[in-house]
């Protein structure tokens, strides 16, 4: 896996600022979730009401401080334990997904080289934060159609 390309990429990722790193982890992190919950509706469409649930939940400004934040920790803390269904591959995905060759290649578009710093690059975070939300719309409505779909074959 360390090959050439790889290092050059991850090489490119350092040269990100704190908060650039953090906003591609996070686009990662979302889109992983958003897949996830797409693929656990093609697999169990009755679990759908509460993936919706928990996506409405995560997006949305909650009235309690800190709510998202407690809801991802939790997914965090759900994903570190082990014997839990699914926990396995949750954690192997967002392990793949936060790798920084694979953010680079995913989100290459995104970077340009930053204007107060000549040897570091910036992220455009509005059109990143444009594409989180259109790729978990898409997602979402994907996963509303399977639900649908079997809930009509049944």
């Amino acid at each position: 896996m360390g090959t050439a390309y790889d290092e050059s990429l991850t090489a490119r990722f350092n040269r990100l600022s704190f908060w650039g790193r953090n906003s591609l982890r996070s686009a990662a992190l979302a889109e992983t979730l958003s897949g996830m919950v797409r693929e656990g509706t093609q697999k169990r469409p009755w679990l759908y009401p509460f993936f919706m649930a928990y996506m409405v939940c995560l997006t949305t400004p909650l009235p309690v401080p800190g709510g998202s934040t407690v809801l991802l920790a939790l997914t965090g803390l759900y994903a570190a334990i082990p014997i839990l269904p699914g926990a396995k591959a949750l954690r192997s995905s967002f392990a793949a997904a936060v790798r920084p060759p694979v953010l680079m290649e995913n989100y290459m578009g995104f970077i340009r080289p930053s204007v107060d710093r000549p040897q570091a690059d910036s992220v455009r975070g509005i059109a990143l934060g444009w594409r989180v939300t259109c790729r978990g719309a898409a997602d979402m409505w994907q996963s509303t159609r399977i639900a649908f779909a079997a809930l009509r074959a049944a």
